[in-house]
């Protein structure tokens, strides 16, 4: 497997030490494609740079890169964030990565400011193991941190409802409120919600103000989200971490069977993962269009059944939850010839009506995309090093109890009505040992917990 993760994770760095270039500001364009035209796009958002900083983080541990050059790439990455123009430290969604100017309308989005925060917060941490062999990297560290420090998270929190906006556009320098909100717990925003609320930005009320509304789908009970896309469900764990027998860790079992049961047959094989992506449609330019697409029974969404484009990347994030059976997939998406020059190509659309009888491949890479992968394969490598780095923020390791969410009993569930053939049941699923668990993270009435033998008596606080 180690060998497996090295081949995967040595091609999707060629991506970043080609593209994130001096003449691109030292940062990654949005995306480059390769059919039916060369074009690379000249733009970036805040997940684009979160995830660039972790992946150079992530070569040097995986001996791509020295500790020099590492540092230099840190350095060249934060002078450029310092030349852009920010709004209570949110750096807006999207960048002309040549001339570092925002793109008009000018638009901050909340999940992308959490992506970015969660990257920052990790990377800090990740510099700050180097403080002892080199004082340049622990100013790194520090620079990191207080980019993270800065960022008002209240600006983007919607007080009368206890949620975050979707973002705030922007008329005439003025900041307008969205008018929709982040209201479910299985969401991409999720991340932001736990740092939001680790960092006492926010109510700690906020983190059970998120709509948890349950689902069924073999004998698993699990949590259905917007769009049924892996992308909600497993992109916030790559730094938040999930115990057995808590709800999220049931409801993430249950969306790798759903996915897997939503597959595309091909000549070696089915495969699967369905997330947002690019797929087989085009704009005036010759660019793949790009959306959400998802698994019926996982989304509030309508229409999901429509469509079927599969995404390697998918494949990757839902590594956490099975790493062998990810593996396996990836195997033969490569085999079937989703793989190019810098590792897995973006998607393959099999919709009728749209694509070809035996799927047509969309050859283009995604920087976010490619950087979701890159941290999965370390988490994988390196028994969960992302999360690790990110919990080691004492703020966020305190949060933990809020993961920390037994299953509902006696609930209301959504029934599934078939839309798609159930293919191969999942593994049966571990006995759980029922235990005491806090679910808020509040200050003013902290949670205790006592542990004796008798003789030494412990008494400890979530706060």
């Amino acid at each position: 497997e180690q060998k497996s993760f090295r081949i995967l994770a040595r091609k999707i760095w060629e991506f970043y030490d080609e593209y994130a270039v001096e003449n691109e500001n030292f940062l990654p364009p949005d995306n480059v494609q390769f059919t039916p035209v060369y074009c690379i796009a000249h733009r970036t958002s805040p997940t684009n740079i979160g995830f660039l900083i972790l992946s150079i983080l992530i070569a040097e541990r995986l001996g791509y890169i020295s500790s020099g050059e590492m540092t230099q790439r840190l350095s060249a990455v934060l002078d450029t964030i310092d030349r852009m123009d920010k709004w209570n430290g949110h750096i807006f969604n999207w960048y002309d990565t040549i001339t570092l100017q925002p793109l008009e309308p000018r638009y901050v989005s909340s999940v992308d400011s959490g992506n970015f925060l969660a990257c920052l917060i990790t990377a800090s941490n990740g510099a700050a193991e180097y403080k002892n062999e080199c004082a340049k990297l622990e100013d790194i560290a520090e620079r990191l941190y207080a980019l993270y420090e800065n960022t008002d998270l209240e600006v983007i929190y919607n007080k009368k409802r206890g949620l975050f906006t979707l973002g705030l556009s922007f008329e005439n320098g003025m900041a307008k409120f969205g008018d929709n909100c982040y209201d479910l717990y299985m969401s991409e925003a999720r991340t932001l919600s736990y740092i939001a609320c680790a960092k006492r930005g926010v109510p700690p009320k906020h983190w059970k103000r998120l709509s948890r509304m349950p689902v069924k789908f073999y004998g698993h009970t699990g949590l259905v989200s917007w769009s049924g896309t892996a992308f909600e469900y497993f992109m916030p764990t790559l730094f938040l971490p999930y115990m057995p027998c808590t709800l999220e860790y049931e409801a993430l079992r249950l969306v790798y069977d759903a996915q897997k049961s939503r597959s595309a047959e091909t000549d070696f094989g089915k495969i699967f993962g369905i997330s947002e992506s690019a797929y087989f449609a085009f704009d005036s330019q010759m660019n793949y269009a790009y959306r959400a697409f998802g698994v019926p029974i996982l989304g509030l969404g309508r229409g999901l059944e429509k469509d079927l484009v599969i995404s390697p990347y998918s494949a990757f994030l839902m590594m956490s939850v099975n790493l062998s059976g990810s593996l396996k997939n990836l195997a033969v998406m490569k085999k079937y010839g989703l793989y190019g020059r810098y590792g897995f190509y973006e998607a393959c659309d099999f919709t009728p009506g749209r694509a070809s009888a035996k799927g047509s491949i969309v050859k283009s890479y995604m920087a976010h995309h490619m950087g979701m992968s890159f941290c999965a394969l370390a988490n994988a490598a390196f028994c969960g090093e992302v999360s690790r780095l990110f919990t080691a923020d004492r703020a966020m390791e305190s949060a933990k109890t809020l993961l920390d969410e037994r299953i509902p009993v006696g609930i209301e569930v959504k029934k599934y009505s078939g839309i798609y053939e159930k293919t191969d049941k999942p593994d049966a699923a571990p006995i759980c040992v029922q235990s005491r668990v806090s679910t808020d993270a509040d200050s003013e009435n902290p949670v205790f917990g006592a542990l004796s033998d008798g003789r030494i008596s412990v008494l400890g606080a979530d706060n």
